[in-house]
Order: C-alpha cells, then sequence, then structure tokens
C-alpha cells in the first residue's frame, strides 16, 4: 500500500543520508530464481558499508549488493 512504499522510501533514504555511520539493519529483499520465474524472500541483518548511486543498490560489509527496488521492509533499531 502507498503508506507502506512511503515508510520503506523514507528509510532507506535514511540509511543513505547516514551511509558514513555504517548503520546496521535488518533488510528483507526479493532475490530472483536465475533458471526460471520466481525467486524467494531474504532476511539479514547486516552493517551497510555504501550505497552504489549508479546501479541503485545498498552494499552491505560482506560485499553483498541488494538493490534498492529488491527491498521490501527495513527493520532497526537505527529508525528508533
Amino acid at each position: 500500500d502507498d503508506d507502506a512504499a512511503l515508510m520503506l522510501n523514507e528509510r532507506i533514504n535514511y540509511i543513505i543520508a547516514h551511509i558514513a555511520e555504517k548503520p546496521i539493519a535488518e533488510l528483507t529483499y526479493f532475490i530472483p530464481d536465475k533458471l526460471k520465474s520466481g525467486g524467494k524472500y531474504v532476511t539479514v541483518t547486516a552493517e551497510i558499508r555504501t550505497f552504489d548511486e549508479y546501479e541503485r543498490k545498498l552494499v552491505l560489509v560482506d560485499e553483498r549488493r541488494i538493490q534498492i527496488d529488491d527491498i521490501i521492509d527495513i527493520n532497526g533499531s537505527i529508525f528508533e
């Protein structure tokens, strides 16, 4: 719904604005299946190292790269 999308967008923008602090957040995102249509949702709690503006991806400290458009939920104490 629109309220959830707005809140998600605000949280993404907050993380990007505070990226120098290397925020820790719980991210739930979609990983598409490489062989067929569909995929799975994954939730990970991690420190976010940087934001790749060109590819629109959050880069985690373990080098995982999460596409902004694949994120469906973000939580964590940074939002309290």
